[in-house]
């Protein structure tokens, strides 16, 4: 049997979906399967990529426009044998679903991240994609609620929706000591005593970059964190509308790095004032890591608060994220460890990549029984 990932993924860091990809690839290996992972041209210069091949992972680049895109897919479908094609991040999508129709050996999946984008014209392209031009799709897998409630409104089939959660890396995410505290914060330039407030904004208004700010322009106004420090990934948008605010002496526009381990280790909070997420990574990261969490009121962010105390949902606004922030920040130290521990058990038992791993294997079984 061939397992082949297909992924239009080019971010600068592995993130949680790289070690996802690469576990289920793993284990596919792992039982004498033939492997492979698919990427779109954005992934060319990317770190991971080198070190996924360095592992013996056969990877690919499929060239860059449609029709090329969907001619990748069909060499790699066309292969006497049969193939499990499993897509992310939609462009993959209806060139496997045709190659599942074409070649009766081959099953396909297709597995959204992201929340459905709105507005008439997206609703229609979705209800035609999702209701007619998935027929030959094994299944279609859901990160979330809401994006599996989206897509069922959006004329997706029952029988092929199913709800499979985002798995980590526990081991990319030990429980911080002070110890790797005090050197992250050394590495950063950060004093030892700041009040640190992590954020990642690479898209920033969808990850509520301008809240963050605000929220912090506001604690400083009541000057109840003097040593207020927030520290935000993002890119030149987020430095311009820091020195707009003239807050930049308490912000810190950091770029994305391999490390983000470090960006953890060195807070003492992470907040999450995002307006659209599929399954948060960066919550469960964080929470592994033993960081309190302040987030939106987003449907993946309320999955995870219901189970881990020390993710707090506020409403998306300066005020209530700067209450959160503060609440978060004079948490007494034994409740506070408490609730790390909690979550961090959580996370240990609800999000191993192992487990994650193993049970899409067993999707692939019951697909492939079926098939027989």
């Amino acid at each position: 049997m061939r397992l082949i990932h297909l992924a239009d993924y080019g971010g600068t860091y592995p993130g949680s979906f790289i070690p996802m990809l690469r576990a289920v690839l793993d284990g596919g290996r792992k039982r004498g399967w033939e492997v492979e992972a698919v990427f779109s041209d954005v992934a060319r210069d990317r770190g991971w990529l080198g070190e996924l091949r360095r592992e013996g992972f056969s990877c690919r680049l499929a060239p860059n426009g449609r029709r090329a895109l969907a001619q990748t897919v069909e060499q790699v479908a066309a292969v006497s044998g049969g193939a499990i094609l499993h897509t992310h991040f939609t462009a993959f999508d209806l060139p496997a679903a045709r190659a599942a129709r074409r070649h009766r050996q081959t099953i396909a999946y297709w597995h959204l991240h992201s929340a459905l984008r709105a507005g008439a014209q997206w609703q229609a392209r979705n209800a035609v994609k999702l209701g007619l031009l998935s027929r030959g799709v094994e299944e279609i897998l859901c990160v979330a609620p809401n994006i599996l409630d989206q897509a069922r409104a959006r004329l997706a089939p029952r029988y092929r929706l199913a709800l499979v959660e985002n798995a980590i890396d526990l081991t990319g995410f030990p429980l911080l000591t002070a110890a790797r505290r005090r050197e992250a914060r050394a590495a950063l330039g950060l004093q030892a005593d700041a009040q640190v407030v992590l954020h990642f904004g690479w898209d920033w208004p969808r990850k509520g970059g301008d809240v963050l700010l605000q929220a912090v322009g506001l604690l400083l106004a009541r000057g109840e964190l003097d040593r207020l420090v927030a520290v935000t990934v993002a890119d030149e948008q987020a430095v311009d509308a820091v020195e707009r605010l003239g807050i930049s002496t308490h912000v810190r526009v950091v770029p994305p790095s391999d490390d983000v381990q470090a960006l953890y280790a060195a807070a003492d909070v992470f907040v999450a004032p995002s307006r659209g997420e599929g399954h948060p990574f960066a919550v469960a990261e964080a929470l592994a890591s033993g960081l309190p969490v302040v987030a939106s009121p987003i449907p993946g962010h309320e999955m995870i608060a219901a189970a881990a105390e020390a993710c707090r949902i506020v409403e998306l606004g300066a005020r209530p994220f700067a209450d959160g922030i503060l609440a978060a920040l004079s948490l007494p130290a034994a409740e506070r460890e408490r609730e790390r521990l909690a979550a961090r058990r959580w996370v240990v038992e609800e999000m191993d990549i192992v487990a994650w791993s193993e049970r899409m294997l067993e999707r692939y079984d019951r697909a492939l029984a079926n098939r027989r």
